[in-house]
C-alpha cells in the first residue's frame, strides 16, 4: 500500500436568477472595443478578480454596473467582499498594535512565564502584520529573543523538559528554519515524551508495547537497506537508536517507573556500555545494516546484564531514534496502533460510529458518526463513557477503549454514559455494525436528514462546494457520488469548489483517482522516483467525467501529500484555479511493508513524487520554496483560523452539541489555546504582580476575545472569483448589446 500522510456567503444575490439567463461581456476586449469603455473595464474587471485583486475589480465594475443594471450583482458581490476585507485589515491593524504592547509590557516585566506569554503575543504580532522581517528586526524584538533563549536554556538545565520545549517551540513559530531552535526543540520534546509515555503514573504504556519485539528491528533494517528513498547511513542510524538508550537513563520518570534505574550502580554500568558502543560506532571504518544489526544484538545484552528494562521498551525506543535518522515520514507501527492506523486508510471499521478522545483523563464522545447505531440511540457529543460492558473507563488509555468498544460486526457492547445536567448514568446497549469513515463533507448538514451533507453552495449560479478531509480508499467514489447529487439538485452544476484545506494527504491511489475525474485521458498527474533514479509516471485514464466543470481548488499549510498531488496537478494543467495558502510540502512516498510474524509494519519512505512541471517541492532544511503554492494567496490569521475551526467543527457535530471549551461555555467566543496563552495564577513565577504574592489579578490577565466575525473569507474569495468567472463566459449576445450601448453612449 502506497500511503502518503504527512483545517454562507454574506455575499448579496442581487438579481442572481435573473443574471443566469443573461448574456454578458467577453473576457477580452476587441477592436470596436475602444479602451475605457464599459466592455474594456469588465474585461479587465474579469481579470483583475482571476489575479485576486478584487479591490481593483470593485471599483471597475462599479462603474460598468451604473450604465449596465445586469452587473449590479457583480458589483453587489464585490461591493461585500471588499467590505469585510476592509474589516479583515481594520481588526488585523488593532490586534498588530494590541500585540506588540502585550508582548513590550511582558518583556519589561521579565518573568519566565512573561517572556513565554511575550513570545506568544510577539508571535501573534507578526501573524498580523504584512512587514515581517520589519518586525523581527524590531530592538524590542531582538531582546525578547534572547531573553527567551536564555530563559529556554535555564529551564532545560533544570531539566524542566515541557516548559523548555514550550519556550523553544514559541521560538520556532518565529524564528522559522532556524536549526538551532529545532535541534533545542526537539532535544526537548524527546524528554518530555519519555517522561510522559513512561511516567509511574501512567501504566498504559504498556498496551503499546504488546506484540512489539526484537525480530522487528532485523526486518526494518532489511527493508531500509533495500528500498529506503537515499542510501542510508547507517552508522547515523545506529548512533541514533543508541544516544535514544541515553535518554532513557536520564528521564526522571523512568527512573521512578523501574528501580533498576535508580540503582547507580546498575545504571552507571548500562550508560559505560552504551558509550562503548557509541564510540565503537563513530570509529568503524563502515557501519552497515549486518553491522548495525549486530550493534542492536549487543545492546539487548547489555541491558539484560544490567539494569534489565523490558525488552519490549529497549526494541521500541532503538527503533524511535533510528528512524528519527532517516526522516520524519518513516516510523514503525507497532500492532497495538496498526488496527487504528489501516482504520482510517481503509475508510471504514466494525463498530458502534462515535468519535472518541481522552480528555483529561475521561473518554468522551467527540461526535457520533453518521449511519451508526450510536447516533441512532441518541449518544451525543460531551457524554463521557464511564464504563463499557460494565468495566469501569477510569485509568483506560484511548487505544484500549477503542479495543472494548470496537468488535466483531453484529455483536452487542454496552455503553454506561454520564451526560452533562443528567443526574443519572445512562447505559445503551449498541450492536456493532460496518461504519464508514465520511472524508467528503459538503456546505452544511442536511436539513431533512442531518447524517447527510448538502454541497449546493450557490444555487442561483450553479455552485457546488465540496470538502475532501483526508484520501481514503473509498473517497474518490464518495466524491463522484457527490457531484451527481449536485447534478441532481441543480438545474445546471456550472461551477465546483473542492477544498483541500488542512487534509494532510492519504493514499497516493486515491489521488490519482481524484486526477482522473477532473482531468481528460492521458494527461500527467505526477511521477515518482526511487534512490535508483527509477521513475514511475502515472497520468490520468478513461473518462473522469467532470473534467468541463470549472473548478477552483482551496488549500493551505495543512494541505500535504496527497493534497499536493491533487491540487499541483490540476494548477499545472490550468484546469483549476488554486486559492489559499502554501501548501506544506511533502513530497515523499511512504510504502506500508508488512513484517513477517508480526504485526507490526513498517512504514518507510521509498521516492519523492514529481509534479507534471517536473518539479518536486518538498520542505526540506534550509530550503527556500517548497509546497504548491496558490494562483491567488490568501492568508488567514490565527484567530480567524480558529474561528473556521470551530465552524467546521459545529457543522460536522450530529446532534446537541457540547460548548466548544470550558473557558467558552456560555458562547461569548473567548478564545484559549494558542490565542490566550494559559495562565498559572499560583506559580511562584506566574507574573511579577502588584501584590507579591504570586497570584495574578484578574485585571492583569490580558483579554484576548475572538472577535473575528463567523465567516470564512477564503471560500468567500473563492465563491466571488467563481460567480464573476461563469457571469463573464455566459452567452455573448450582451457583447454585442453592450456594445451597440457604448457606441451610442459615445457618439
Amino acid at each position: 500500500m502506497r500511503y502518503l500522510n504527512s483545517p454562507q456567503s454574506r455575499s448579496r444575490f442581487l438579481a442572481s436568477a435573473m443574471l443566469l439567463a443573461l448574456p454578458v461581456l467577453p473576457l477580452t476586449a476587441t477592436a470596436d472595443g475602444p479602451a475605457g469603455t464599459p466592455k474594456e473595464q469588465w474585461s479587465q474587471a474579469v481579470a483583475s478578480v482571476e489575479r485576486g485583486q478584487f479591490g481593483r475589480a470593485a471599483d471597475l465594475v462599479s462603474q460598468v454596473a451604473t450604465s449596465h443594471p445586469e452587473l449590479s450583482a457583480a458589483a453587489a458581490w464585490l461591493a461585500d467582499y471588499r467590505a469585510l476585507e476592509a474589516q479583515r485589515a481594520a481588526m488585523a491593524a488593532a490586534d498588530f498594535a494590541k500585540y506588540v504592547e502585550w508582548a513590550k509590557n511582558r518583556l519589561e516585566r521579565g518573568g519566565p512565564n512573561d517572556i513565554r506569554f511575550g513570545l506568544s503575543w510577539a508571535r501573534n504580532a507578526l501573524d498580523n502584520t504584512t512587514d515581517r522581517e520589519g518586525l523581527l528586526r524590531a530592538d524590542w524584538m531582538v531582546r525578547l529573543r534572547d531573553e527567551a533563549m536564555k530563559k529556554a536554556d535555564e529551564l532545560r538545565g533544570k531539566q524542566e523538559w515541557l516548559d523548555a520545549f514550550t519556550m523553544y517551540s514559541e521560538l520556532a513559530t518565529i524564528y522559522e528554519d532556524d536549526p538551532l531552535i529545532d535541534e533545542l526543540r526537539e532535544d526537548c520534546l524527546d524528554h518530555a515524551r519519555l517522561d510522559a509515555v513512561y511516567g509511574k503514573d501512567n501504566p498504559k504504556w504498556r498496551e503499546r508495547l504488546q506484540g512489539v519485539d526484537d525480530g522487528a528491528v532485523k526486518q526494518a533494517l532489511f527493508h531500509i537497506d533495500r528500498r529506503y528513498v537515499e542510501i542510508p547511513d547507517f552508522r547515523q542510524l545506529t548512533l541514533d537508536g543508541f544516544k535514544q538508550m541515553l535518554l532513557l537513563t536520564e528521564s526522571k520518570a523512568l527512573r521512578d517507573n523501574f528501580d533498576s534505574l535508580r540503582d547507580d550502580l546498575l545504571r552507571g554500568q548500562f550508560v559505560d556500555r552504551v558509550k562503548a558502543r557509541i564510540e565503537k560506532i563513530k570509529s568503524a571504518a563502515s557501519v552497515g545494516r549486518r553491522a548495525a544489526d549486530d550493534h542492536f544484538m549487543r545492546l539487548l545484552e547489555a541491558n539484560r546484564q544490567t539494569v534489565n528494562l523490558p525488552e519490549a521498551l529497549i526494541v521500541s525506543e532503538f527503533v524511535n531514534g533510528a528512524t528519527d535518522a532517516l526522516d520524519e515520514f518513516t516510523s514503525m507501527i507497532w500492532p497495538v496502533e496498526f488496527k487504528e492506523f489501516e482504520k482510517h486508510t481503509r475508510g471504514d471499521f466494525v463498530g458502534v460510529g462515535i468519535s472518541i478522545a481522552d480528555q483529561n483523563g475521561r473518554i468522551t464522545v467527540i461526535t457520533p458518526l453518521e449511519d451508526g447505531p450510536a447516533y441512532a440511540k441518541g449518544i451525543q457529543a460531551g457524554d463521557e463513557i464511564v464504563k463499557v460492558d460494565n468495566e469501569s473507563t477510569e485509568g483506560m488509555s484511548l487505544t484500549r477503549a477503542v479495543q472494548t468498544i470496537t468488535g466483531p460486526e453484529g455483536t452487542t457492547v454496552s455503553l454506561t454514559i454520564k451526560r452533562k445536567g443528567v443526574p443519572d448514568e445512562i447505559t445503551m446497549h449498541l450492536q456493532r455494525k460496518l461504519i464508514k469513515i465520511l472524508s467528503v463533507k459538503g456546505v452544511k448538514r442536511d436539513e431533512v436528514d442531518p447524517q447527510r451533507w448538502n454541497f449546493v453552495l450557490d444555487a442561483a449560479s450553479g455552485i457546488g462546494y465540496i470538502r475532501v478531509t483526508t484520501f481514503q480508499e473509498n473517497t474518490v467514489n464518495d466524491v463522484r457520488t457527490a457531484v451527481h447529487e449536485l447534478q441532481a439538485k441543480l438545474p445546471e452544476l456550472r461551477g465546483l469548489i473542492l477544498d483541500l484545506r488542512d487534509n494532510p494527504g492519504g493514499l497516493l491511489s486515491a489521488a490519482v483517482e481524484m486526477c482522473d475525474l477532473f482531468l481528460p485521458d492521458g494527461k500527467k498527474v505526477v511521477s515518482t522516483r526511487n534512490r535508483e533514479g527509477k521513475e514511475d509516471s502515472i497520468s490520468a485514464s478513461g473518462d473522469g467525467g467532470f473534467d468541463d466543470v470549472p473548478l477552483i481548488v482551496m488549500v493551505n499549510g495543512g494541505s500535504a501529500s496527497a493534497s499536493e498531488i491533487v491540487s499541483g496537478a490540476l494548477k499545472d494543467h490550468r484546469r483549476a484555479t488554486l486559492i489559499g495558502e502554501r501548501t506544506f510540502g511533502k513530497f515523499s512516498v511512504q510504502n506500508l511493508l508488512a513484517l513477517q510474524g508480526s504485526d507490526a509494519h513498517l512504514k518507510l519512505t521509498t521516492a519523492h513524487y514529481y509534479l507534471p512541471n517536473g518539479q518536486s517541492l518538498h520542505h526540506r532544511p534550509g530550503a527556500t520554496e517548497w509546497g504548491v503554492r496558490p494562483d491567488v494567496e490568501l492568508k488567514l490569521v490565527r484567530k480567524e483560523a480558529f474561528k473556521l475551526f470551530e465552524m467546521r467543527r459545529s457543522l460536522e457535530v450530529l446532534g446537541p452539541q457540547a460548548p466548544t471549551t470550558q473557558e467558552d461555555e456560555d458562547g461569548d467566543g473567548e478564545l484559549t489555546g494558542d490565542d490566550v496563552p494559559a495562565v498559572e495564577p499560583d506559580h511562584p513565577d506566574a507574573q511579577d504582580d502588584a501584590r507579591g504574592d504570586g497570584e495574578l489579578a484578574e485585571a492583569e490577565i490580558e483579554k484576548d476575545p475572538n472577535d473575528r466575525p463567523a465567516v470564512d473569507p477564503q471560500l468567500e474569495a473563492a465563491l466571488l472569483m467563481m460567480r464573476v468567472k461563469l457571469l463573464s463566459s455566459q452567452n455573448p449576445i450582451l457583447a454585442g448589446r453592450v456594445n451597440t450601448q457604448s457606441r451610442i453612449q459615445h457618439k
